[in-house]
């Protein structure tokens, strides 16, 4: 019998840092290595999400994504996942409300929500303004865009 061949993938498959581990309630951003097309300009965006249950979720979402980013998006190799966190409060769950405002300010931004968003599209604003400014929200979004 032929001996088998062994391949060493030299591009990263995952990288996770201390940050994923400090912080149980975030936000996380994916964003491919190429620009996709949204109806009012580019942004390499394609996920905004959040979980309470920290890196465990986070891994879980990027594993159910990889597909739809990688697979139905022509010419986007790899994404990265970006971490996204703010001051906690007490009786609220600011990190709900970090993901609102990131989604409604993308939908101002693009005039859609990330590709991989099923939600979103419809929201209206609360009470995000009173938590977030929105130039911080813009910048943000800026930083993949």
């Amino acid at each position: 019998m032929a001996r088998l061949r062994i391949r060493l993938e030299p591009n990263e498959a995952m990288r996770i840092n201390r940050v994923a581990l400090d912080a149980d309630r975030l936000v996380y951003i994916l964003a491919a290595e190429k620009h996709i097309e949204y109806p009012k300009g580019k942004s390499r965006i394609a996920y905004i999400g959040t979980t309470k249950k920290g890196i465990q979720r986070l891994t879980s979402s990027v594993a159910y994504r990889a597909g739809d980013i990688l697979y139905h998006r022509q010419g986007i190799y790899s994404f990265t996942a970006y971490i996204v966190t703010c001051t906690p409060l007490q009786r609220v769950k600011t990190w709900h409300k970090l993901e609102r405002a990131l989604l409604l300010t993308f939908r101002d931004e693009y005039r859609d929500v990330p590709i991989c968003n099923n939600h979103g599209s419809k929201m209206k604003r609360t009470d995000e303004d009173r938590y977030f400014t929105t130039d911080r929200l813009k910048r943000i979004l800026a930083q993949f865009s």
